[in-house]
């Protein structure tokens, strides 16, 4: 096989991993929304006086809805884990032209299904995807995975201070039902009510996770800070020694498998930003 055979089998593959990121995306936040739908309805039961026949039947429904959204989780697991690594395979393609076998490719294209091989067709990755103009070898490395932890580690920035802005319009929400519930002309059977919806509430809050979420972005984006960090040095040698750009890139891979799921129409609308930010670095 050519270099310039691996490398467009590289670029193929790029440009499949990124279109089943979308799509892990979308089952992701579709569970998330099936979860917070089942918690919502068991609190309307819970709030609501209804009859055992509605009771049962409510149930059944939010049942359902529960393993619909778990039956997701495992599609969105199994996904978002292949996108990895046919992503980390194609770096190492169009990076260090280390070819990616005939069945190994063919293997990642049924794994990425008629429905993404056809949006492929009509929506190939842009020429410059990649701003290294370096040849094959440790440098184009280096500068292809600085040029991605940059990019993630803003789009994880801006991820997580949505999710602190979220956490703190729930928490200030919590803390003004609490408050209305004590006053004098809340009857004794509203306080009840109050204190029961907030009681309902917490388990879906729990479940959704937000705050754990926040905190986990808020490491991510400290350790991809640290690679940059490292990466950047390296990056002022001529030569980089192939054995030190592997262990700085693997350190960014281990970071980004536990990555968060980011809608593909909430990175386009960021990514004018990041590439400014970018294009003055």
């Amino acid at each position: 096989m050519t270099t310039q055979e691996t490398r467009k089998r590289g670029e193929e593959l790029n440009q499949l991993s990124r279109l089943m990121f979308d799509r892990a995306a979308i089952l992701w936040a579709s569970s998330i929304g099936l979860e917070a739908l089942a918690g919502v309805s068991g609190i309307v039961v819970g709030l609501f006086v209804l009859s055992p026949n509605w009771k049962a039947g409510v149930a059944i429904i939010v049942a359902g809805i529960v393993a619909v959204a778990y039956a997701l989780r495992i599609r969105f697991a199994n996904d978002y884990d292949d996108a990895e690594t046919m992503r980390r395979q194609s770096v190492l393609a169009e990076a260090l032209g280390w070819p990616i076998g005939s069945t190994e490719f063919s293997h990642w294209r049924q794994k990425a299904g008629r429905n993404i091989l056809d949006t492929f067709k009509v929506k190939t990755r842009d020429e410059d995807y990649y701003a290294t103009e370096h040849p094959e070898g440790p440098k184009r490395l280096l500068e292809m995975t600085i040029e991605s932890a940059f990019f993630t580690r803003h789009v994880y920035a801006k991820a997580q201070r949505f999710l602190w802005i979220l956490c703190a319009v729930i928490a200030v929400l919590f803390v003004l039902i609490l408050s209305i519930a004590p006053l004098d002309n809340i009857s004794s059977a509203t306080r009840l009510e109050v204190i029961y919806l907030l009681y309902l509430a917490l388990p879906l809050l729990i479940s959704l996770d937000l705050l754990g979420w926040a905190l986990r972005l808020g490491r991510l984006v400290q350790s991809l800070k640290y690679i940059e960090q490292d990466m950047e040095r390296f990056e002022q040698e001529e030569n980089p020694a192939l054995e030190r750009v592997m262990r700085l890139v693997s350190e960014y891979n281990c970071q980004v498998v536990a990555g968060f799921p980011v809608l593909n129409f909430i990175f386009r609308y960021w990514h004018d930003e990041i590439r400014d930010l970018w294009n003055l670095r």
